[in-house]
């Protein structure tokens, strides 16, 4: 659905304010999203919603299963009794595997020799005609080479970190090498497991301060790399949310586009270990279940969903956007920074009770607009925005303060990564 998701913890209410809760989704529009009209919930039982809720988890904790064993594997307890992962490049790589990716495809694999730990992209996982120029794979990339660096602590090791030690054009994006030292979990290592997507509404009447703001700008560590905020209620921040909902709505209305999409949708609570699942979609736990009961065929239209989500919740309760700027989007090694400062930002959002939720549709758009040499109106707006700074935008978020109860997504196994 043109969207990021993240990894998370078993916890549902990580992002407390201190304040009024945020806008609540509006009711009549969550139900025909769903596909819930009367009628469908009322024949729940004569459509067989019972061995539904059963094959899909409906009724189950949404974090059950065997893709989310990597999570609760990261729980400070559960990491302390981790022999294995001590000291071991298998405790970078447990890092790793929970941070974020492109429709939660985890373009990720990793090749261990010693006290080494190469990462490297797994092109089966490419989103196809959604990232054609590769950016979105090389981003998450990036974040997952930033979550390994910001997890090693936890694990007893001091990592030396090689950016690109084959150049651009090389196989292995980072090579890491493992350094012992006493384990000293931090904040931002004990976060990584809580660290997820919220696609629910944010508070948009609370304004973030200052001070975090300069606080989260701080973490830009490489030159390559710039941040810039719009204010939503900012003339930028309009022409971006009005840009993100049209290229939602051209995005759907691609085939081809969502057929690629679907392929990483998934309607079952916890029988996957990657794409995204419809309990993260953003709707409440009750409503969530309700979906899960509901048979396919009833269930509506999704892209439809994703488009009034986007507009009525996504971009109308944000208080606050950001920007990632990069000289190019054929840098890789700039792309790759771009993922680690996302990455970054997303754990120390956590650690300071703030959600975030990537919005990247007017990229794809633009992206796909250029592989098909089309006039972009997505690629219009985005250079209209580029008078902000002397570099290309590359990853686009919101930010703000939430109450929604969000979910963890699947994962894979460290098994399942290591060549």
């Amino acid at each position: 659905m043109g969207e990021w998701t993240t990894g998370g913890g078993g916890s549902d209410d990580d992002d407390k304010p201190k304040r009024k809760s945020a806008k609540a989704v509006p009711r009549r529009s969550a139900l025909k999203s769903t596909g819930l009209a009367v009628g469908g919930v009322l024949g729940l039982a004569a459509a067989g919603g019972g061995a539904q809720a059963y094959r899909t988890g409906a009724l189950a904790p949404f974090n059950e299963g065997p893709g989310f064993e990597p999570m609760k594997a990261w729980d400070p307890v559960m990491l302390k009794s981790a022999a294995d992962l001590r000291g071991s490049p298998r405790g970078l790589i447990a890092a790793g595997l929970l941070a974020s990716s492109p429709h939660n495809s985890q373009p990720w694999k990793f090749m261990v020799r010693d006290k080494t730990v190469d990462v490297m992209a797994d092109e089966t996982r490419n989103l196809g005609v959604i990232d054609p120029r590769r950016r979105e794979l090389t981003i998450g990339l990036g974040c997952c080479i930033e979550n390994m660096v910001l997890g090693a602590s936890a694990v007893g090791i001091t990592p030396l970190l090689n950016m690109l030690p084959e150049g651009p054009g090389g196989r292995t994006l980072a090579r890491l090498t493992v350094y012992d030292s006493a384990a000293k979990p931090t904040k931002e290592s004990e976060a990584l497991a809580r660290r997820h997507t919220n696609r629910g509404p944010y508070a948009q009447a609370r304004q973030i301060d200052k001070r975090i703001l300069d606080a989260l700008e701080a973490l830009v560590s490489s030159a390559s790399t710039q941040l810039i905020w719009l204010r939503a209620d900012s003339e930028a921040g309009r022409r971006f949310a009005e840009g993100t909902v049209k290229a939602t709505a051209d995005f759907i209305a691609d085939a081809e586009l969502t057929a690629a999409s679907d392929k990483w949708f998934r309607f079952e609570a916890g029988a996957h270990k990657d794409g995204l699942t419809l309990p993260g979609v953003g709707l409440s736990p009750l409503m969530t279940r309700l979906a899960l009961m509901v048979p396919r065929g009833l269930q509506g239209n999704t892209h439809q969903t994703w488009l009034t989500m986007t507009r009525e919740v996504h971009v109308a309760t944000a208080p606050l956007f950001g920007l990632i700027a990069v000289p190019a989007l054929d840098d890789v090694g700039a792309l790759l920074e771009a993922g680690r400062l996302w990455q970054r930002l997303h754990v120390q959002a956590t650690v300071m009770g703030l959600a975030m939720q990537p919005l990247n549709q007017m990229f794809e758009m633009a992206d796909r607009d250029a592989a098909l040499t089309r006039p972009s109106e997505a690629g219009k707006t985005l250079n209209g925005l580029a008078s902000l700074t002397a570099k290309v935008f590359c990853f686009g978020f919101r930010m703000g303060y939430s109450r929604f109860i969000t979910h963890p997504s699947p994962r894979r196994g460290l098994d399942e990564v290591v060549g």
